[in-house]
């Protein structure tokens, strides 16, 4: 993931869910210290990340762990 250097030190806490395809189906920054324009990076960066197709290899009971996520980010240099 990668975002500009004017949100070095930032933070966003992001609660995402994933269909049985590895596709994004929701993504909401439920914590933001970076304003409106880190918000609409961070929501992007995710967007981009998704479909992982890598977790499809992943068993079904294994898959389902990774189905609801809330991901912490903190840019750093």
């Amino acid at each position: 993931m990668i975002l500009e250097q004017d949100y070095y030190g930032k933070k966003a806490v992001v609660n995402l869910s994933l269909d049985n395809n590895s596709n994004l189906e929701y993504v909401e920054v439920v914590e933001n210290n970076g304003g409106p324009s880190f918000e609409e990076a961070i929501i992007k960066a995710v967007s981009s990340t998704f479909p992982y197709e890598q977790l499809l290899i992943l068993s079904e009971s294994e898959y389902a762990e990774f189905m609801e996520i809330k991901l912490t980010i903190t840019p750093m240099k």
